[in-house]
């Protein structure tokens, strides 16, 4: 499922529709597309529980086996209205592919075709929340996470585990910045004190440079050096 996810393609569709053995959270199938509201439900759902796959063309039955009939025509996706439920920041997490099997690859799915929406995992904007309501089908300014393969709203829980993950998330992108940036301050040390007078003192790599050239270089450099000062404070919250 991880792999279809990240390299989407006619083979590994055809896997999961052989192999399937049962329910996931992260994995939904319709026969046929839905009304708009009720599949932003399930979009914001996904997105609040780590992304998910909506497989058209293909039912669930009560024993957990797959009805696979395909569908009878591709759904325009200009037509697609999801994005009016969403935040702005979120309304491009989703996608839309087109699987087509005319060749006997597998006589379940032989002359069929198929739909996926692919729902991505940004957990720096969680919890996203409904932008708009449909009465009886979504409400607006409402939290949805999927829970036993169910698009629900979330509980008290829900949403400080959705607040947790979008912190924890934030704190390790702000170390990443920090080790880049500190990286990239060594660099420019590393540059002044040595790389720099090598610069200047290879006569038959760069040529003769003027002296007021050179103090002009070492200054800009200087300059980067205090920026880049400036940038680790702030995000160490320094003043």
């Amino acid at each position: 499922m991880s792999e279809f996810f990240r390299e989407p393609n006619r083979e590994k569709l055809r896997e999961i529709l052989r192999g399937y053995d049962g329910e996931y959270d992260n994995l939904d199938f319709k026969q046929a597309w839905i009304d708009q509201a009720k599949l932003a439900k399930h979009v914001l759902a996904f997105a609040n529980s780590g992304g998910g796959v909506v497989i058209f063309g293909v039912s669930e039955e009560s024993d957990n086996t797959l009805s696979i009939s395909g569908l009878d025509e591709l759904f325009d996706k200009s037509d697609l209205s999801v994005s009016e439920y969403l935040p702005a920041e979120a309304e491009d997490i989703f996608s839309v592919e087109e699987y087509n099997y005319s060749s006997a690859e597998w006589n379940e799915i032989e002359e069929s075709i198929f739909q996926v929406l692919f729902i991505e995992d940004r957990p720096q904007l969680l919890p996203i929340i409904s932008e708009k309501g449909a009465e009886g089908r979504i409400e607006r300014d409402s939290i949805y996470v999927r829970k036993n393969t169910k698009s629900e709203k979330a509980n008290q829980k829900d949403i400080e585990r959705l607040i947790d993950r979008r912190v924890r998330e934030q704190l390790q992108s702000e170390s990443r910045d920090l080790r880049n940036d500190l990286s990239q301050l060594n660099a420019l040390y590393d540059f002044k004190n040595q790389t720099m007078t090598q610069l200047f003192n290879s006569g038959l790599k760069f040529g003769r440079l003027m002296s007021s050239e050179k103090d002009g270089f070492e200054r800009y450099v200087e300059s980067r050096i205090g920026l880049k000062k400036d940038q680790i404070d702030d995000l160490l919250g320094v003043q």
